[in-house]
């Protein structure tokens, strides 16, 4: 009931955002906890993967520029850095996914496969897909649209911003109800 609630007060905040980009195919897997983010992303560095370059300003290029426009978004639980190049801080079995303008495919596929999902043409449309992968699967994953032409357009900052609140929510879904976000009543 309290992750439904969570996703209605955040789809609610994205509808007010409608006319600028589209956020869709959220998905938590039951393995995802705010605690396991935490111990795999929280004040440390997170190994972050990047396939595509939707504004053709160069591999190297965009996955810098891409990477300072993470870092502006945290989740509401705690800091973590994005990075594609980890320090010792990193914890090797998680890692931040993100693919540009590619098919939409199962979660588990972005995961396990990012570099098999086939890239298609949207036009002026940007399609990002992020997830959240543990060794083996993944923890949580969104999508999201919209029509930009470059990296520091405020509307890609909006969707990236929003996009990140989904992919490290602070519910656990496997939770009965009884507690919410940080709240534990230790039972």
């Amino acid at each position: 009931m309290k992750l439904r609630l969570w996703f209605v007060m955040m789809a609610g905040l994205l509808l007010g955002c409608a006319d600028q980009s589209l956020v869709y195919n959220t998905d938590l897997s039951p393995a995802y906890s705010p605690t396991e983010y935490g111990y795999g992303a929280g004040r440390r560095d997170l190994t972050t993967v990047i396939y595509g370059d939707p504004f053709q300003l160069g591999e190297e290029s965009f996955q810098a520029q891409f990477i300072e426009v993470l870092n502006r978004h945290q989740s509401f639980l705690q800091p973590t850095h994005f990075t594609t190049a980890p320090g010792p801080s990193a914890r090797p079995i998680y890692r931040a996914l993100f693919l540009f303008d590619r098919a939409i495919v199962t979660p588990t596929q972005v995961c396990t496969a990012p570099d098999r999902v086939p890239p298609v043409d949207l036009g002026d449309t940007v399609r990002v897909t992020a997830a959240f992968c543990r060794w083996g699967g993944y923890l949580s994953t969104v999508t999201g649209e919209v029509r930009v032409d470059r990296v520091d357009d405020p509307r890609f900052d909006d969707l990236i911003g929003q996009m990140i609140l989904l992919l490290f929510p602070p519910v656990d879904p496997n939770d009965d109800g009884e507690r919410w976000l940080f709240a534990h009543t230790g039972e």
